[in-house]
């Protein structure tokens, strides 16, 4: 019983220190992340094949602050112009929430980051954007992005053939998703 009791205890101590270990290394993650939209139209829609993505990012800037100032703001831009140095903002409530610790299958991942963006200009103007950024492991970092136009007077960018990449929606919007897989630049 002392055994079990001693090697769950050092487990434990173990998972403890380990995660000490990551929430440091998070530190680590602050700057420029540059990457390609993921391949493939079952993770894409709306963006074409060739868009590349530049993430700002501080991970203290991701979560929210007591005070209400955020300061300078995490930015994502997109080679496409639907995002330009567009502002990312953490959302309040969601630190609280165990949606907070979404992961995803795939490589090992240190942390997600739940973040809003609302585009000034371009076919999302004035819409809402969901960003997940999530940390990996590897040092590197995976950004989704899921939003939806107003109505279907905005194209989506044009595959090489020249077709649309995504028709709208039963009401006429177009839903706008990319998964970019980047590297700290």
């Amino acid at each position: 019983m002392v055994r079990v009791v001693t090697s769950t205890l050092r487990l434990w101590l173990l998972a403890l220190s380990w995660t000490a270990l990551a929430c440091g290394d998070l530190e680590d993650f602050g700057g420029t992340y540059g990457g390609p939209i993921v391949k493939g139209s079952f993770v894409r829609s709306c963006f074409s094949d060739t868009t590349q993505a530049t993430l700002v990012f501080e991970p203290d800037r991701a979560l929210p602050r007591d005070d209400g100032l955020q300061g300078t703001p995490n930015t994502l831009s997109t080679s496409d112009g639907v995002f330009q140095q567009t502002p990312l903002e953490p959302i309040r409530s969601l630190s609280n929430d165990h949606l907070s610790l979404l992961d995803f299958p795939g490589p090992q991942r240190l942390r997600n980051y739940l973040l809003l963006a609302r585009p000034s200009e371009g076919p999302l103007a004035g819409r809402d954007a969901v960003v997940v950024v999530s940390l990996l492991a590897s040092e590197d970092v995976e950004v989704r992005v899921m939003a939806r136009t107003a109505d279907g007077t905005a194209a989506c960018a044009a595959s090489p053939d020249g077709t649309e990449i995504a028709p709208p929606t039963e009401g006429g919007a177009r839903e706008y998703f990319g998964f970019f897989r980047m590297k700290k630049q």
